[in-house]
């Protein structure tokens, strides 16, 4: 399985409501996501579903990699991708996919990181993550076990 863990685009600074799940994309936050929208088109893998924390930036920037992946099945929202969840709750089900699927989730710092870490096995080289906004990691791990990933890319939009 082929796991793509992206930090949503860049975010407005404060929401009109001043909730922070209310922030949206910034006209720079969607052009980078559509940056890597291409990046991932050009690439080898084909994207299948598409998961996101409950708050607007990344249901923004996992329907901005929907229409531009022209993913079949919509984006669906996990809470446990929300700010200061445990992203590896979502392993539980991700085992109904096969290891020829390939899953993109869209989440925040720092859960973003810490994710990606426990999927490669290096926790304790959690400072090497940094995830800039837009930033993806595309990982192949089998879904037998969710460990020992191997890391196919890390890429951020001002690379592109």
């Amino acid at each position: 399985m082929k796991i793509i863990i992206s930090r949503h685009g860049e975010a407005e600074a404060k929401s009109r409501s001043g909730k922070d799940e209310d922030r949206a994309l910034t006209p720079q936050g969607i052009d980078d996501i559509n940056k890597m929208s291409n990046f991932i088109i050009n690439s080898p893998v084909k994207v299948n579903r598409i998961f996101y924390s409950p708050y607007l930036r990344t249901k923004m920037t996992a329907d901005t990699y929907a229409k531009a992946l022209n993913v079949k099945h919509p984006a669906e929202s996990y809470d446990c991708l929300a700010p200061g969840n445990y992203c590896n709750d979502i392993i539980s089900d991700l085992t109904q996919f096969s290891n020829s699927d390939t899953i993109l989730i869209v989440t925040h710092v720092p859960e973003v990181s810490q994710f990606t870490a426990t999927l490669l096995g290096m926790e304790n080289n959690l400072d090497s993550m940094i995830f800039s906004p837009g930033t993806t990691a595309c990982i192949l791990i089998p879904k037998e076990t969710f460990k020992k990933g191997k890391l196919i890319w890390f890429v951020s939009p001002d690379m592109i």
